[in-house]
């Protein structure tokens, strides 16, 4: 992929699995995962990845996920133990996404999310604003289902300032879900892990305070 640099963030399985890929130059790193979701990592159903942004000691976490096709409680229990872990990070931006293998309406864990006020269906919350239906993802039946998803954390949602679900991709089956965030100086208080590699950035405008991310999740095929 040109001008794209692949995080490795996932083992291998014969079931395929979850990668990033960030811009080239774009200061990110892989996350080990914590024992909440160490045994979905190692099925490939779980990745955790950071952006560096502002003056390179913040950081925008991303956590994927593949959700088991035709087995809820399965997904379900691996929803469950993201958001679990994701409230262990501390008051930072936060997205999941991935291939859920199931509408963000049908699930239980996904409703309560969204139903505790800490949660956003980003790609939802997007088209309430314009009076439309959020875009089906997957056109694995002639009606499509929107199984592919992106959820954001309170403090992540602020930034938001753009979606979409890109039609014309080369990607069978699944349509990629675009996320534009727009994070700013505005989290002073921010909670950062103290292993980041800030001096690894070392290239990066220490005056710049913003930068536009754009961001895209594909699920990975055999």
């Amino acid at each position: 992929m040109q001008g794209q640099t692949r995080i490795k963030t996932a083992l291998r399985t014969e079931n395929g699995g979850v990668a990033f890929s960030a811009a080239t130059g774009l200061p990110a790193r892989a996350v080990p995962p914590g024992e909440l979701t160490k045994r979905h990592w190692e099925k490939g159903r779980f990745a955790h990845a950071q952006v560096a942004y502002g003056d390179g000691r913040r950081s925008l976490s991303m956590l994927s996920i593949y959700g088991v096709v035709s087995d809820e409680d399965a997904t379900e229990e691996i929803l469950a133990d993201t958001l679990s872990y994701a409230a262990t990070l501390g008051d930072v931006p936060i997205l999941i996404a991935g291939d859920f293998n199931v509408e963000p309406e049908e699930s239980p864990i996904l409703n309560a999310a969204v139903q505790s006020g800490k949660w956003v269906d980003v790609g939802s919350t997007w088209a309430k604003q314009y009076a439309q239906q959020p875009a089906v993802t997957c056109m694995a039946s002639k009606k499509g289902r929107r199984i592919d998803a992106i959820f954001a954390n309170s403090v992540a949602a602020v930034a938001i300032s753009g979606v979409t679900v890109l039609t014309t991709e080369s990607i069978p089956t699944h349509r990629p879900v675009v996320e534009l965030e727009r994070l700013e100086q505005r989290y002073p208080q921010l909670k950062l892990p103290r292993t980041f590699p800030v001096a690894d950035w070392s290239a990066m405008d220490p005056k710049k305070v913003e930068v536009w991310l754009k961001i895209k999740w594909c699920h990975l095929r055999g």
